[in-house]
């Protein structure tokens, strides 16, 4: 395996942990949304490929690895320095094969998705199925950006995770959109309910 994917598994690895953390810190209750600050980018960043896009190219770079595979997680890291993307990140995704008990990583960059990790798996991870997740990575930063830009574009250095996993609070698809800014505590947290497009209130997560 080669520097760069130990990297993209370390990354998202981190990814993980950092999302895990802060979902212990959360509670899923639906809030109104407030409008950007005045003088700020106006429109959100955007990452392409979509993580649904993205999600086809994973899924055929893992097919031949079982016919029972299903999707365990989709993150990905990125920087941004006064609301523009310096630093695009790749998306990462986990499935995991009842059959064999394997989860497998696959990293998509631009148009090319790259298996870099099969692993025995302890336990069994609940799956995202294709039915219930119909909300997009755009929308989800689209309503963190509504409701978290005008503070985040004012800051030279913010690192941005996009992480989509199960809650354990209700077992639905949530979209975690994380900001951690360079001060000590800053960080823009927002949950979206990735069925519904329900934001999803996260206490302290304005600072």
């Amino acid at each position: 395996m080669t520097r760069s994917q130990w990297i993209v598994i370390g990354g998202l690895t981190l990814t993980i942990l950092v999302i895990f953390g802060l979902f212990l810190y959360q509670s899923l209750t639906p809030y109104e949304t407030t409008p950007a600050l005045e003088g700020t980018i106006a429109a959100a960043p955007e990452i392409t490929p979509t993580a649904l896009e993205a999600y086809a190219l994973a899924r055929e770079a893992v097919a031949q690895n079982g016919d029972d595979l299903y999707l365990v997680s989709v993150s990905r890291q990125l920087a941004l320095s006064r609301g523009r993307i310096v630093r695009t990140g790749v998306w990462g995704f986990r499935f995991f094969s009842p059959a064999n008990n394997h989860l497998y990583v696959v990293s998509v960059e631009g148009n090319e998705a790259r298996l870099l990790q099969a692993s025995l798996s302890p336990v069994k991870p609940s799956p995202i199925s294709d039915e219930a997740w119909q909300v997009d990575s755009e929308q989800a930063l689209r309503q963190w950006w509504q409701r978290y830009g005008g503070q985040s574009s004012r800051r030279v250095w913010v690192t941005l995770v996009l992480h989509l996993g199960i809650s354990e609070q209700g077992h639905l698809p949530v979209w975690t959109i994380a900001g951690l800014g360079q001060r000590e505590g800053e960080q823009w947290i927002l949950n979206v309910n990735a069925s519904t497009g329900e934001m999803l209130a996260s206490p302290g997560g304005e600072t």
